[in-house]
């Protein structure tokens, strides 16, 4: 036989009335969010055909982040961040502590319209805690965040825009506001007041002009594949990737992937020094996806 307390009892009622609370909520919200689905034919699980109402309506990223939220009900937080989202941000500099809220990219907005948030007013963004960005691998470009000391988005303060340039293949962390750098990833442009970290108030994002990509497979020149240095044992990836890129008549290559030590079954060349490579260790471009126009100016190679 379980004995159970009066102190037991009364506490095992307040977490279920929360429970409760947060399951009333999360069925407001769907009930704003979706329409009434049809009825369900004989035999079909009504609950299935809920569920695939709802895929119509939202986005499997929208539907994953409402959950995420909803289920943070349930929990004793202040701030319902999304780890899922790819934008996180952190209470200490260089990605370190704890995250203080997340964000997630342009492609859940309505085309032309950025999403921006008064940090002041909302419960997955801490107020003047961020010092730091992680924007997680394979975010797309081009996509722009911009973050604000002043609540309204003031530029009379201290202000910041980070600009992914290219498809991102790694975590990319931004390890401080206040810095002012370009790589051939993201570019950062920190506008100058009395400092910036650790006392966000405002975030927005929205992505630039859409790139027209072509992706090009197994790309070839003078009729060898393309080897992944632009010289031997130098500048590979970007720098050949981007080569190719402009030499087809696109910017820049967004993204990339790599077919390692093919040279002795297929000679590879260097686009900096036409030199061709057929030994083993010698490894070529299996793709590159090329992007234009875009407005977004992008560090010089290093030999020019």
């Amino acid at each position: 036989m379980v004995v159970t307390s009066k102190k037991g009892t009364v506490l095992m009622a307040i977490v279920w009335q929360k429970r409760l609370v947060g399951l009333v909520l999360l069925i407001t919200i769907l009930s704003i969010a979706v329409p009434t689905p049809a009825t369900a034919q004989e035999g079909e699980d009504p609950l299935t055909g809920l569920l695939s109402e709802i895929a119509k309506q939202l986005s499997e990223e929208a539907i994953k982040r409402l959950f995420q939220l909803a289920a943070g009900i349930f929990k004793d937080k202040d701030v319902y961040f999304s780890k899922e989202d790819p934008y996180l941000f952190f209470e200490g500099n260089g990605c370190t502590q704890q995250v203080v809220g997340s964000m997630w990219t342009s492609d859940m907005n309505v085309p032309g319209e950025p999403t921006a948030w008064n940090a002041k007013k909302v419960g997955w963004m801490k107020n003047d805690e961020a010092r730091s960005l992680l924007i997680k691998a394979n975010t797309k470009a081009p996509q722009t965040l911009t973050v604000y000391d002043n609540p309204g988005g003031s530029q009379k303060d201290d202000w910041t825009r980070i600009t992914i340039l290219r498809d991102l293949p790694e975590p990319y962390c931004v390890g401080s506001f206040e810095v002012a750098r370009r790589d051939q990833y993201v570019l950062i442009e920190w506008h100058r007041h009395n400092g910036l970290d650790g006392k966000i108030s405002r975030v927005e994002n929205g992505s630039q002009q859409p790139f027209s990509r072509k992706l090009f497979w197994r790309p070839t020149h003078r009729g060898y594949r393309i080897d992944v240095c632009f010289l031997f044992g130098e500048f590979c990836e970007i720098w050949p990737a981007d080569t190719f890129c402009q030499e087809a008549g696109y910017v820049r290559a967004v993204a990339w992937s790599v077919e390692p030590e093919i040279g002795a079954q297929s000679p590879t060349i260097m686009l900096g020094s036409e030199e061709i490579c057929n030994q083993w260790f010698c490894s070529a471009f299996k793709t590159i996806t090329c992007g234009a126009p875009s407005s977004i100016i992008i560090p010089p190679l290093p030999w020019e």
